[in-house]
């Protein structure tokens, strides 16, 4: 393949150089060998037809949404997902061609506040330290890679990544005996893990109006670090030690501002274009 593009390479610049237009050293001439010159009034009128094609391009953003959050625990004992209205970030994004010719990748970069947790029902009757719910806040650096596919004015991505996150405090209660007292309320036991790690995803559509682009986003957050050590707390009937991960969801809108241009040529661009072709009519004219 390299052998045939460097012939291919080698013949183009042959022909460019016997082109008696091309006379004097590559400078552009009439038949007559004067010099031809173009005014870019006069190549602003040579129609040329933009095409779409999307650039290598960066993006910064910004993103507000809701979490739901819930958690995975062997054994399994009954539980409901805790609504909140907390999952802000920042991210930056870049958009790559592959190989230079496909433009559906790209990776983004993000921190992002939210909440993490868990919430056993009255049913259950289970409880950690008289709390049968715990909701914890922590920041996360996800790391994702992106597939998208791009319209002139609409985008829909696909991404998928790992993420590390740290959780920064806890507020444990009851919801449904308020009155028993609860152990280490607003501080974490020694048991419990602070550091997080694991996958994070979703899909997202998006609205473009260069050089702004409205986002939403639907993602899950699955955690591979405990909420607290796995020998920390036993199953009274089946004898067995609890082992509880996160698992969130969470739904989010966002704006992102184009860093670099997103689609089609600048105006020297077009005009190069459009004496390229001029010239290769008068090339045809004077055969």
């Amino acid at each position: 393949m390299r052998l045939i593009e460097t012939a291919l390479t080698v013949l183009v610049l042959a022909l460019f150089c016997t082109n008696p237009i091309f006379a004097q050293n590559g400078a552009p001439t009439d038949s007559l060998g004067g010099l031809t010159f173009y005014t870019d009034e006069y190549l602003d009128t040579v129609n040329i037809k933009k095409k779409f094609v999307i650039n290598d391009y960066s993006m910064i953003g910004f993103e507000y949404g809701v979490s739901m959050i819930n958690g995975r625990f062997t054994p399994n004992y009954d539980r409901t997902m805790t609504f909140t209205p907390v999952y802000t970030g920042v991210t930056f994004t870049h958009y790559q061609k592959m190989y230079g010719r496909h433009p559906y990748f790209g990776y983004e970069l993000g921190i992002f506040y939210s909440k993490q947790g868990y919430c056993f029902t009255e049913k259950s009757g289970y409880t950690i330290y008289n709390a049968n719910k715990a909701v914890y806040d922590i920041v996360e650096v996800p790391a994702w890679a992106v597939i998208h596919f791009d319209a002139p004015h609409v985008k829909f991505m696909v991404n998928l990544g790992p993420y590390g996150g740290y959780r920064l405090s806890i507020h444990r209660s009851n919801t449904y005996a308020p009155e028993l007292a609860v152990s280490y309320r607003d501080n974490f036991a020694p048991e419990d893990r602070r550091f997080d790690y694991g996958l994070s995803g979703g899909v997202g559509a998006g609205l473009v109006f260069a050089p702004i682009e409205l986002h939403v986003n639907l993602r899950t957050r699955f955690s591979m670090s405990e909420f607290f050590t796995p020998d920390s707390y036993m199953d009274p009937v089946k004898q067995t030690w609890f082992y509880a991960y996160p698992w969130d969801f969470m739904l989010s809108a966002g704006i992102r501002f184009h860093l670099t241009k997103r689609t089609g040529r600048g105006t020297s661009v077009l005009k190069a274009e459009a004496k390229r072709r001029i010239e290769e009519k008068k090339s045809v004219e004077n055969q």
